[in-house]
């Protein structure tokens, strides 16, 4: 996988992150103190600008009431599907 492929697999990331916390109905400051995670690495999660570490992961989503696996999937089944781009 080479950078672009990193970076769209990222946003995809990124963007399945957002829709659970949506689905869960936080905000980000909401999802940042309940899970520990602080909200400007929060912000830059969400943003597709780092990936998450595994810890924080399974800390947003013990949060969010997902599995890190379901937001992983759901990245990959965007990312597979063409979308979406650094555009």
């Amino acid at each position: 996988m080479d950078k672009k492929d990193m970076d769209r697999f990222l946003k995809a990331f990124a963007a399945e992150l957002r829709a659970a916390r949506g689905r869960a109905a936080l905000s980000r400051t909401e999802l940042a103190r309940k899970s520990g995670v602080s909200l400007s690495s929060l912000n830059r999660h969400e943003a597709g600008l780092r990936p998450i570490p595994l810890p924080e992961l399974n800390d947003v989503c013990e949060v969010l009431g997902v599995e890190p696996e379901q937001i992983f999937h759901a990245a990959q089944r965007v990312f597979r599907s063409g979308g979406p781009s650094n555009a």
